[in-house]
């Protein structure tokens, strides 16, 4: 067989597995969403550009689409996945490991003291305020977020709360000079009328939020014992347990309700802080994690409801196709090989050389200098990216993943 009929054979080879492809992207229901069925040709077989060129174009476009929405639902997922809290603190309100402040649904724990060295949960906590945090499905019921009424002169505080995007939506605080007192939070379909005894209705976008709060500490034992006696009148409970007046606790109490997943205990996170280092967004499950998402709210923010709907159509077109769902899963995978790696040289960079010293030298081919960081070359991109060892002491992972994508202007 000479050269010619060789590439004829391999290019009619190829248009038989294009149009194969096709023809089981068009096995599809009737009862597929008209956005699913648009992207299928009803005849993979018309001539010219009706059929595998069409398909092809599809193909790509959503390629491209999946891409965006990746990074769009990043922080959803990372939000979502973190409310396994509910179930691991479902006795009471205390601390994941004892080192992150964290409760059932609609309720928020707090800590004792600054947020310890070894927690890995949250990227560049303070060092000078002492924190409270949890997170709500005001699907469910709304929260009462309870503020301060008591505080020292000039004591900072605030309370931040977040949409599932991790859009900050409501900051109360010292700052904001906002009053003390109880305000309602509820979600984006909630109707009803404001309790006599709240301040005012804080309303989120989307059923699922991130509540924390923080009261500023200076490095001085008085100064503790005035950031907890704030912390303490800082709150998130359900609506249903309110009572009149202010309900504040003791925060080295709930402190100390220290809980473990099976599996895990104090001596194993002081012996290595990464025994215990979830993987909050997997590439290889976002897609199910992002259908999460947005069952969880089904109704969100303006700003994001666009991409939303963009987002379920996807879902359905991987559902509904097992050709679709290969290309999706790939995308998820692509997609998040930038974020990794802007998270791996961050990590590279800051890494401090011993205990105690600020920050790590840049060494660039063997030399002290200024060029931008990377792993020791005897570390490979994809090894790293294999065992995901990141370490997101500086950056989120949202900004990580932005910077990576964003050209430079």
């Amino acid at each position: 067989m000479n050269a010619r009929m060789q590439t004829t054979s391999m290019l009619a080879s190829v248009a038989v597995a294009l149009l194969v492809g096709v023809t089981v992207h068009a096995q599809t229901s009737p009862q597929s969403p008209y956005e699913v069925r648009a992207f299928t040709p009803a005849h993979a077989d018309l001539a010219r550009s009706g059929g595998v060129p069409a398909q092809l174009a599809n193909e790509e476009y959503i390629g491209a689409l999946a891409r965006l929405v990746y990074y769009w639902g990043y922080p959803s997922v990372d939000v979502m996945t973190r409310t396994s809290q509910w179930e691991t603190m479902k006795q009471g309100p205390g601390t994941v490991l004892g080192i992150f402040p964290g409760g059932p649904v609609n309720t928020g724990g707090c800590l004792s003291d600054y947020m310890a060295p070894s927690q890995r949960m949250v990227v560049t906590p303070n060092n000078d305020t002492i924190y409270m945090s949890g997170f709500a499905d005001l699907g469910r019921e709304p929260a009462v977020i309870q503020t301060p009424t008591s505080v020292p002169k000039q004591h900072y505080w605030t309370i931040q709360i977040a949409d599932v995007f991790t859009n900050v939506i409501h900051q109360i605080g010292s700052a904001a000079g906002t009053p003390g007192g109880k305000y309602l939070l509820v979600g984006p379909d909630w109707k009803g009328q404001k309790p006599a005894e709240f301040i005012d209705v804080l309303r989120l976008p989307t059923n699922v939020g991130w509540i924390a709060g923080r009261s500023f500490a200076a490095h001085t034992p008085e100064a503790k014992g005035e950031a907890m006696t704030v912390l303490g009148q800082m709150r998130m409970f359900p609506l249903s347990q309110n009572q009149p007046g202010q309900q504040p606790v003791d925060c080295k109490a709930v402190a100390r309700n220290a809980v473990f997943p099976p599996g895990l205990t104090a001596e194993m996170i002081a012996a290595d802080p990464y025994a215990f280092r979830p993987e909050w967004v997997d590439p290889k499950t976002f897609w199910d994690g992002l259908e999460k998402v947005l069952a969880a709210n089904p109704t969100v923010g303006p700003s994001d409801a666009a991409m939303a709907d963009q987002a379920r159509t996807l879902i359905a077109l991987r559902r509904s196709y097992a050709s679709y769902k290969d290309l999706l899963d790939r995308t998820a995978l692509a997609a998040d090989v930038p974020c990794t790696r802007a998270a791996v040289t961050s990590r590279w960079a800051s890494m401090p050389a011993t205990a105690g010293s600020a920050r790590r030298t840049v060494v660039s081919g063997g030399a002290t200098g200024s060029a931008a960081p990377r792993p020791p070359s005897s570390t490979s991109w994809s090894t790293i990216i294999a065992r995901r060892s990141i370490s997101y002491a500086e950056p989120t992972p949202r900004a990580l993943c932005l910077r990576a994508v964003t050209p430079t202007r």
